[in-house]
């Protein structure tokens, strides 16, 4: 559970949620949404880039799955970064990272599942906070 205490959203900021296991993506947009961001979710990474596309601007930050069908988590960030090279992108994944995949430097965190609600979200706002920085934050191991 997240405290009252958490630190939230600022300035009305909007992310990009991507999971493909739907009950997933919607508890983190729930968890987001509740610490006062704005939440778009995506079940997939094609439309999840379409979505992206129409207005790469209107977006703070991109939260990916790592595994999912037909595009990856590696992939969107890739897409997205190409559209929009200053947006800080978090991927989060059941598995370790992979380190050695030539797109783990477009990511500012990875974050293995499961989560705690306030590691989450406070992983959220220091990518935020971090205005275009690029390091790993969150759990790893």
């Amino acid at each position: 559970m997240i405290e009252s205490n958490s630190i939230i959203s600022q300035n009305n900021e909007r992310i990009l949620v991507i999971d493909d296991e739907e009950p997933v993506g919607l508890l983190t947009k729930a968890i987001l949404e509740f610490s006062g961001y704005e939440v778009i979710f995506e079940p997939g990474g094609v439309e999840a880039v379409k979505t992206f596309r129409r207005k790469p601007s209107s977006f703070d930050l991109v939260i990916t799955d790592q595994s999912m069908p037909l595009v990856s988590g590696f992939d969107v960030a890739h897409e997205v970064v190409r559209i929009r090279p200053d947006i800080p992108i978090i991927m989060c994944s059941g598995a370790p990272p992979d380190k050695s995949h030539p797109n783990m430097s477009l990511l500012q965190a990875f974050i293995l599942k499961p989560f705690s609600g306030e590691e989450f979200v406070k992983t959220v706002r220091d990518v935020l906070d971090m205005k275009g920085e690029r390091r790993i934050l969150g759990r790893q191991d």
